[in-house]
C-alpha cells in the first residue's frame, strides 16, 4: 500500500495557468470553545510563484506560510477588515480534489482520520452564504488505494461521499444523481 497520497500539484499548475481561482488548505488552531482542536480553511493561492514558495508541511505538502494567511482570501471567513471585503465577492467554490489513504465503490473515503475536510465541508455548508449550494468532491486514488468490490470503507454521519473518484489507471467513477 502507498504511504503518500497522490500529487496534486500539476492540476493547482495547470489550473493557474488557465486562470482558475485556486484554493489550497491551510490548517490553524480553533478558537473560543476548540482552542485546542486543529482545524482546516482554504485560502487564495496568487501564482505558481505563490505555491513554488511554499514550505512542505510536515507531511510534505506545500502549506501557506502562517503570516501570509492575512492576506488571502478564506472561505470560511477571516478576521482581516480588507480580506473580509473581498469575501463579500466569494461565489463559492467549484470543485474540491480530497485526498485520501483508501476508497471504495461506494464512493467514500478514508482520510487519515482527523476529519479536516468533513469538519470543513460541514462549516463550509453551514457558512459560505450559498444557500447550501456544494463543490463537486473529487477523490484521487492510486489503483492501489481503491478497495475491491465488496470491500467498504468504514463511515459515521459525518463523513462527506465523493461525487467522483478519479484513480491512476486513468479510470473515471461518477455518483450518479439518485
Amino acid at each position: 500500500m502507498p504511504t503518500r497520497e497522490v500529487t496534486t500539484k500539476p492540476i493547482v499548475l495547470r489550473s493557474i495557468e488557465h486562470g482558475k481561482k485556486v484554493f489550497v488548505p491551510y490548517l490553524y488552531r480553533g478558537q473560543g470553545k476548540e482552542p485546542t482542536l486543529t482545524l482546516m480553511d482554504m485560502v487564495t493561492l496568487h501564482s505558481k510563484d505563490d505555491y513554488d514558495n511554499f514550505p512542505p508541511d510536515k507531511w510534505g505538502i506545500p502549506t501557506p506560510p502562517k503570516d501570509s494567511v492575512s492576506k488571502r482570501l478564506r472561505c470560511l471567513g477571516s478576521h482581516d477588515e480588507e480580506v473580509a471585503e473581498k469575501r463579500e465577492r466569494f461565489n463559492g467554490m467549484d470543485v474540491i480534489v480530497m485526498p485520501g489513504v483508501a476508497f471504495d465503490k461506494s464512493f467514500q473515503r478514508l482520510g487519515h482520520g482527523k476529519g479536516f475536510y468533513d469538519i470543513f465541508l460541514e462549516q463550509y455548508r453551514e457558512r459560505s452564504g450559498l444557500g447550501g449550494k456544494m463543490p463537486f468532491l473529487v477523490g484521487l486514488a492510486l489503483q492501489q488505494q481503491l478497495l475491491p468490490q465488496g470491500q467498504e470503507v468504514p463511515v459515521t454521519s459525518t463523513d462527506w461521499q465523493l461525487d467522483a473518484l478519479i484513480v491512476g489507471d486513468g479510470s473515471v467513477h461518477r455518483l450518479l444523481a439518485s
